[in-house]
């Protein structure tokens, strides 16, 4: 069963949104609270200087983004920022929820994590 399969009947479900081409999901300097993974879709991490925006990377299905929170024991300033590129759906999950799920849900944690 792959990720969106299993979002279907889980969990993780309430937790899944769309957004269209240019949203950006978070921006750099803003407080990191959610991990994210990429359903489908394109993200570009962004980089802003003075010059304008650089782009560092591409977060294609089944990739993390903010993936330092899980260690983080508060939330910190994120250090790009992150823009759909095409209509992309992905999972938030906020620091609390993730606790829940590690703490009272390890089934979906484990199959979220296996198939990112």
């Amino acid at each position: 069963m792959n990720l969106s399969e299993y979002l279907d009947h889980s969990s993780l479900r309430q937790f899944v949104k769309t957004v269209s081409p240019g949203t950006f999901l978070f921006s750099q300097g803003e407080l990191a609270k959610s991990l994210f993974v990429v359903i489908d879709g394109r993200v570009a991490l962004l980089e802003e200087r003075e010059d304008g925006e650089h782009i560092v990377a591409y977060v294609e299905p089944g990739e993390f983004l903010g993936e330092r929170v899980i260690t983080a024991e508060r939330a910190y300033p994120r250090t790009l920022s992150a823009r759909a590129e095409i209509e992309t759906s992905f999972i938030e999950l906020p620091l609390d929820q993730l606790r829940a799920f590690e703490h009272g849900d390890p089934k979906t944690m484990a199959i979220l994590f296996r198939h990112t």
